[in-house]
């Protein structure tokens, strides 16, 4: 099977929380004979075979072409168009979206399935487009796995939820995790969470503990 795994985080420039499961899951999944790709946000471009078998593929997002502050030009001549309108989680959803689609046409190979993280919604520009564009992954499935969704977060610190974007970012999340083609969760702790904020999804979500060696 070919499973593309999108993320937010990966070590070493982030070593815990999502980044260490998206290591440690790739790494599973190609010893077991997969093909795995691994499409990380990060602070540089770069392809590379892991010494598990798996490939990763790094990219800077372009988001960081922007000076601190610097929101004077947002026209499309500027380098980080359309990201100087966008803040850094839906501007992060939105390059990944292209990014994947950018490889697919590059390499002329789908995926059979994408797992992505919650959290930020980062996918929800491609789910998003593949239900309403010709998109090259149209039909190929996403699975969402949830790892601790911003909406959870500030609930349990007790922080104002309706501050932007936070407040938008939140609804994305929920968004993706309605229109994705799977959920998973590694604790019923997770599902209940969830639960308290979209009942909808109660029975939906297929709880994989995750594997200690």
């Amino acid at each position: 099977m070919n499973i593309w795994i999108l993320t937010s985080q990966f070590p070493p420039t982030v070593i815990g929380g999502i980044a260490r499961y998206v290591e440690n899951a790739a790494a599973m999944f190609a010893r077991a004979g997969h093909q795995v790709t691994i499409v990380a946000a990060d602070t540089r471009e770069d392809e590379s075979i892991l010494p598990s078998g798996a490939r990763l593929i790094r990219f800077r997002p372009r988001g960081h072409l922007l000076e601190p502050g610097d929101q004077t030009n947002r026209t499309p001549s500027h380098p980080a168009f359309p990201y100087t309108i966008m803040s850094h989680w839906p501007a992060l959803s939105y390059e990944m979206a292209d990014r994947v689609a950018a490889l697919v046409r590059r390499d002329g190979v789908r995926p059979d399935v994408i797992e992505c993280q919650e959290y930020g919604a980062l996918p929800y520009y491609l789910i998003q487009r593949r239900l309403v564009e010709d998109h090259p992954l149209r039909d190929v499935p996403v699975v969402v796995h949830l790892q601790s969704p911003d909406f959870a977060l500030t609930r349990a610190n007790q922080e104002p939820r309706y501050r932007f974007p936070a407040y938008w970012v939140e609804r994305m999340e929920k968004f993706c995790l309605l229109a994705a083609d799977g959920l998973l969760a590694s604790s019923h702790f997770m599902t209940r969470e969830i639960g308290r904020e979209l009942p909808e999804l109660a029975g939906q979500i297929t709880v994989i503990p995750l594997p200690y060696a």
